[in-house]
């Protein structure tokens, strides 16, 4: 059985995605959590993955869009993007938010 693992998230280093987009990113034997953290105008590009993900907004506005479908996300909300599913978005204020998996991902960018 593997040991447990306690984490601060306050104290890990969020590498630059790109100007406006920080990620930390917390790995265990079957599962990946990414905490980011964006500013207004911070793009997802349109990718794909193989699993399902799980997007939780804290505090912010995105705008998420599944095969042509807009989502408008605010606090407390919940997208489940389904594995093979398109998607891609736009961060419309400030934002900080988590995506699950169920495990390791390979994003695919289209």
């Amino acid at each position: 059985m593997p040991a447990e693992v306690f984490l601060d998230l306050e104290k890990i280093s969020s590498p630059e995605v790109s100007e406006k987009m920080r990620r930390i990113r917390v790995t265990g034997e079957k599962i990946l959590l990414i905490k980011v953290n964006a500013k207004r105008g911070a793009l997802i590009p349109r990718h794909i993955h193989q699993v399902e993900q799980l997007t939780v907004v804290l505090s912010g506005v995105l705008k998420m869009v599944l095969n042509g479908k807009e989502f408008i996300l605010k606090r407390n909300n919940v997208l489940i993007t389904p594995a093979k599913v398109f998607h891609e978005g736009e961060v419309l204020e400030d934002s900080e938010y988590f995506d699950f998996f169920p495990e390791h991902v390979q994003l695919f960018k289209i």
